[in-house]
């Protein structure tokens, strides 16, 4: 594998800035079904229930000490014995991210980060558009637009989600070996659901077409069903970004054991050694990165069920004490991305995006 490129593909072609400065990145993660695949019912797992990684990211200005961590945890209540502190403890049995933001524990948390200048970062992945993108990636005709047509797709895939799954499934997807009836069947659905003024879903629709005879490229030689191998691939990406920096993940067996057998990662001739694997019960920071995920993923939640006008609706309707907890939250978000853009990665469709950035820019 050539790391030194795909090191320079994600940094030069992202624009990204700041990426061989020294953080020091802590991680949790949450959603991670090791393996999303098709079923006759749709997926092993919720579609719309992203893969988050991500927590708390320092560098030698703002590192965070013992003495405000046991403040922390003192004015949280945590029982002295108490050997690891998980979301639960300050989610409170919160059902959604408006109720999230109510809770006096999630106040305090949010507070200390802002005051203590904490960053967070986070890297998302959209199952179902994830499981989309190779349709689009297999097509020499999506380099002109590939990010609006991945977003067609996946729009179009919601609208019929029952029909287009099955087609998937039928057709043992990502592992095509009928294409001409695969992109026939794909090219119907998008007829059914589709707008003839939709200028992008009808390129993508005659695009496709011409495909019932030319190669998918990245549809041969998959596994039956499979969409997501594994989540590995975040956790890779992170370490070859930030290749100064040092990454502190919590231990998750599959994905150690799949990291340690890769071959040594090379950059610039350099082994990179810069990640460890270690219990969170002796690691506060990644319980706090725990803490940061789990409201991340009620965030994400809250925001993938609601369209642009609901989701602005609502942050209206928030009361007082909600509305502090949100605005402190946006900011530590903002102050976190002017430090260093790269602490947000994500895959996701482009009508996500607007809604982050209308959190993010919402004047609360």
């Amino acid at each position: 594998m050539n790391w030194d490129k795909m090191h320079e593909s994600n940094v030069i072609m992202n624009g990204l800035i700041k990426t061989d400065k020294k953080y020091q990145f802590y991680y949790d993660e949450t959603n991670n079904t090791r393996m999303f695949k098709l079923t006759e019912d749709g997926f092993n797992d919720d579609d719309s229930a992203y893969f988050i990684l991500g927590g708390v990211v320092f560098d030698k200005e703002n590192e965070i000490t013992n003495e405000s961590l046991d403040g922390l945890y003192n004015d949280l209540c945590v029982p002295k014995n108490l050997a690891e502190v998980k979301f639960k403890f300050i989610k409170r049995k919160s059902k959604s991210f408006i109720e999230l933001l109510s809770k006096k524990s999630v106040q305090i948390f949010v507070e200390w980060l802002e005051k203590h200048n904490c960053w967070i970062h986070y890297s998302y992945q959209d199952n179902l558009y994830f499981s989309l993108v190779d349709i689009v990636d297999s097509m020499d005709e999506s380099h002109l637009f590939p990010k609006t047509l991945k977003n067609t797709l996946y729009e179009c895939v919601k609208k019929d989600k029952a029909y287009f799954l099955g087609v998937l499934y039928q057709h043992n997807y990502p592992n095509i070996t009928d294409q001409k009836s695969f992109v026939s069947d794909i090219v119907s659905g998008i007829e059914n659901v589709g707008n003839d003024d939709d200028f992008y879903l009808e390129y993508l629709r005659q695009s496709l077409k011409s495909y019932k005879h030319k190669e998918l490229a990245f549809l041969q030689n998959n596994n039956d069903l499979v969409t997501i191998e594994s989540y590995s691939g975040s956790y890779t990406n992170r370490i070859i970004t930030f290749i100064n920096g040092t990454h502190t993940f919590d231990q998750e067996e599959t994905i150690e054991a799949y990291i340690n057998q890769i071959p040594s990662i090379k950059i610039k001739g350099k082994k990179v050694q810069n990640y460890q694997f270690v219990n969170s019960k002796t690691c506060r920071l990644i319980q706090l990165s725990d803490w940061v995920v789990g409201i991340i993923r009620m965030w994400m939640s809250y925001m993938e069920r609601l369209s642009i006008d609901e989701l602005h609706v609502s942050l209206s309707l928030l009361n007082e004490p909600q509305r502090k907890t949100a605005s402190q939250l946006q900011s530590i978000f903002n102050t976190s991305l002017e430090e260093n853009f790269a602490f947000k990665h994500g895959s996701g469709s482009n009508d996500f995006e607007l809604k982050i950035n209308l959190f993010l820019e919402y004047e609360f």
